[in-house]
């Protein structure tokens, strides 16, 4: 059970990350940056939910 909740709090803590960046990229001089970590967040994440999904079967 401690790697489940290890894999959901990471995931809790990517999607909150892409919520903040999302915001800085409104006002950003760097906007492909902010894009490319919002990219490199959201692959974790589907890494991340396949793991989850694998875990609970």
């Amino acid at each position: 059970m401690k790697i489940i909740e290890t894999i959901h709090s990471r995931l809790v803590w990517n999607k909150e990350q892409i919520s903040r960046l999302r915001i800085e990229l409104l006002i950003s001089d760097t906007p492909l940056a902010i894009e490319k970590l919002i990219s490199g967040y959201e692959q974790q994440n589907l890494a991340l939910s396949l793991a989850l999904e694998r875990a609970g079967e």
